[in-house]
């Protein structure tokens, strides 16, 4: 199971480099035919994934119905990964707003989002009592902690050049201090 998701994310990081250096992620088209695209890759993509999932049902999800499904979902995951990269270079492209600016500082900030959304989750999982924690309260949960990242990003970003993970990230890889402080212009 693992070796099997390890290749799957392998091949579509090969995929994706591969179309980066051609040149095809960062050819910019008009909106209209990044946003047709991409809703049609996504319907392409959604119709074999559901096509696995009745597959899956109707046959009462015996073994051989689920890995039979699951091969749709697979073959549907491509074209719907690249519909979201799609939607997600037209959102970019579209007039610059306050959650486009936010989402583009979380992205600035990902690895210590990560690190500091893992931290907060593991020290709330021993605080909360179990019974606590149902679906929609996870849900509603990781929202806030999203929301929050929003905002701090945003705001760490106006005084320092990068997040605090990405900063350290930096100085070990080029072996040295790197300029953290934004100036004033």
């Amino acid at each position: 199971m693992m070796y099997e998701l390890f290749a799957r994310a392998l091949g579509m990081m090969f995929i994706g480099m591969g179309l980066y250096s051609n040149g095809k992620l960062v050819q910019i088209d008009t909106a209209d035919q990044i946003l047709s695209r991409s809703i049609a890759l996504l319907i392409v993509g959604i119709s074999f994934s559901g096509v696995g999932l009745v597959w899956t049902y109707l046959n009462d999800f015996s073994t051989a119905a689920i890995i039979q499904g699951n091969l749709a979902n697979t073959i549907g995951t491509i074209p719907m990964a690249f519909g979201y990269v799609g939607l997600l270079m037209w959102w970019n492209e579209r007039a610059k707003s306050s959650i486009i600016n936010r989402v583009q500082a979380l992205g600035k900030t990902a690895l210590s989002n990560y690190i500091g959304q893992t931290i907060v989750c593991l020290t709330l999982a021993v605080i909360i009592p179990q019974a606590w924690l149902s679906r929609s309260t996870v849900l509603l949960l990781v929202l806030a902690i999203w929301w929050m990242q929003l905002f701090v990003s945003e705001q760490w970003l106006k005084r320092y050049k990068f997040g605090p993970m990405e900063y350290f990230w930096r100085c070990v890889t080029y072996r040295r201090l790197m300029p953290f402080i934004v100036r004033p212009k």
